[in-house]
């Protein structure tokens, strides 16, 4: 049995994409980005990978402000990981 790739059309399944948006994260992190991020208890992945999507993108405005001040201190990033009700 052979793997096929995905067509560019199907959207990769939820493991897939939550996998990328964790590196994402981890390299915005190591960049002096900071991340807070409510660990839910109840949910579907999809769920987890929206919230990610809005925590990277938050990220992301950060760091290109920090980028676009060279001056400020850029010390490594924190997750900030809590319980979600």
């Amino acid at each position: 049995m052979s793997l096929q790739p995905f067509a560019e059309t199907e959207p990769p399944a939820d493991h897939v994409l939550w996998g990328k948006l964790y590196l994402a994260r981890e390299n915005l992190i190591e960049a002096g980005a900071t991340l807070r991020f409510e660990l839910k208890t109840t949910g579907t992945i999809s769920d987890s990978c929206a919230g990610l999507i809005r925590e990277i993108d938050e990220m992301s405005r950060t760091f290109h402000a920090m980028v676009e001040h060279p001056s400020s201190k850029r010390p490594r990033g924190r997750l900030e990981i809590s319980s979600g009700p």
